[in-house]
């Protein structure tokens, strides 16, 4: 059994299940999501909901005795009788620890780090090809932004993040709008990247000239390209983004309907992205096999983060 741990919000869930269901393929098992570190304030302050109930998935949640079998691990029989012969009592969830140790002594070596129960992402952003030999039952902490965990099932995860039910009068008429001219989605991402000030230290590399430029690249690329706006805050996005082409705010979404505006920029021709799991997945859905995606170069403040390989190689960093 892959159990994943969900957190973030809507574009990191989406990864993490991504992530969980390819290795579940892999492996032969099943997938469990776990929500529990969702539905309450984070330590910054800022609330995240579950958000994939909308979208094709396979939902199956982990019970609290699946938790607690898969990270602690097998508790065996040797393991116990070996801690009884021993003469020692430990709780259940120290057995897994301790015979681990205990062959690791004996074979002069310790147990690889996804061998554990309990597998966390060592590098973000960062293809760990050694994720891929986890034990079939194991528990996933992580964030997984890198197509490379589910490039092999990109068929399926398209399918599965399909949005279930059929878009509301409003969003029907602006996909149509969208699909009757050269639609291009700009994303421009504010909220907790301005206004946490822990989010903010590490993501908020926000630039309005770097929304020009690429602009400017898709103007040269596109014949009488048409942007839809998007944003967590339309209102100053209405103030501040200034560009001689013809421009739709798309402004009635709320963040419990987000699915809905990701579903809109998916289905434009092309996309200009902000640094932002949301924003790369409704680039990525996009469809069209000659798609133009420009996306930041400068992903996070922190340098010593490769984010080299967040997006995959076919779109333009600037």
């Amino acid at each position: 059994m892959i159990i994943v741990r969900l957190v973030g919000a809507q574009g990191n869930q989406m990864f993490q299940y991504a992530m969980g269901r390819s290795l579940a393929l892999r492996k032969n098992t099943e997938l469990k999501l776990d929500k529990s570190w969702l539905g309450e304030k984070y330590s910054t302050g800022t609330y995240r909901e579950y958000m994939l109930d909308a979208r094709n998935i396979q939902e199956n949640f982990a019970t609290a005795e699946e938790l607690k079998r898969v990270k602690n691990g097998d508790n065996g029989i040797a393991a116990r009788f070996l801690l009884w012969i021993l003469g020692k009592e430990f709780p259940v969830f120290k057995i897994k620890q301790i015979k681990n140790y205990l062959v690791a002594r004996l074979l002069g070596k310790e147990t690889p780090f996804y061998a554990q129960p309990v597998v966390n992402e060592r590098f973000y952003y960062v293809f760990d090809p050694d994720i891929l030999k986890v034990n079939k039952d194991v528990y996933l902490q992580g964030y997984w932004n890198n197509e490379k965990y589910f490039k092999d099932i990109k068929d399926t995860i398209r399918k599965e993040f399909e949005v279930k039910t059929p878009p509301t009068k409003e969003n029907q008429a602006m996909l149509e709008k969208i699909k009757d001219c050269n639609a291009v989605s700009i994303h421009i991402r504010r909220s907790d990247y301005v206004t946490d000030p822990v989010t903010k230290k590490l993501h908020n590399t926000f630039n309005m000239d770097y929304y020009q430029k690429a602009v400017k690249i898709i103007a040269s690329r596109v014949g009488d390209p048409h942007f839809f706006a998007f944003s967590d805050d339309i209102a100053w996005v209405k103030k501040n983004l200034k560009i001689k082409y013809p421009i739709t705010y798309v402004d009635y979404n709320d963040i419990p309907h987000g699915y809905e505006d990701m579903r809109l920029m998916s289905s434009c021709k092309h996309n200009i992205i902000a640094n932002s799991s949301f924003s790369w997945w409704g680039a990525w859905l996009n469809p069209n096999p000659d798609k133009i995606v420009i996306a930041p170069l400068k992903w996070l403040n922190d340098p010593n983060i490769d984010t080299s390989d967040v997006t995959p190689k076919s779109w333009i960093r600037i």
